[in-house]
């Protein structure tokens, strides 16, 4: 599921495309980058609780019952101590990029059975419960 709604959140898809279309690594890792840096205030490279509850205040003023449908909204609208809590591993009050990633490609690599560095659409169905203790 989690990385279901990273993909969703990060890199949707073309309204003409089907739901479950291929994801390459490649592309997850360049969304990211994409997203952190549209929160990151001081372009540090890191995410301050700070930037954080900024952004995430700023997606709650603004959610709507449509919003509601775009995980982003739901994502970026979380407590930032429940994120920092679960994705601050050495526990400095920042978050790196690698910190930001690290549960979302152990679930894109649970997920890639064949290591291609692509998830295929039947990788993801086969993956919701093979890595599901990842999630």
């Amino acid at each position: 599921m989690l990385l279901a709604l990273c993909l969703l959140v990060v890199v949707p898809p073309p309204a003409d495309a089907p739901l479950m279309a291929p994801m390459a690594r490649t592309d997850l890792i360049a969304a990211f980058r994409q997203m952190i840096a549209a929160i990151d205030g001081d372009h540090d490279g890191r995410l301050s609780r700070a930037e954080w509850s900024e952004t995430a205040s700023e997606e709650r003023a603004t959610d709507s019952d449509a919003d509601r449908a775009i995980p982003i909204r739901i994502a970026l609208g979380a407590p930032a101590e429940h994120v920092f809590r679960d994705l601050d591993s050495n526990n400095d009050g920042l978050l790196s990029f690698e910190e930001f990633v690290r549960e979302p490609l152990a679930s894109f690599d649970c997920m890639d059975v064949d290591h291609d560095g692509i998830v295929q659409p039947t990788e993801t169905e086969a993956g919701m419960t093979r890595c599901a203790s990842i999630q």
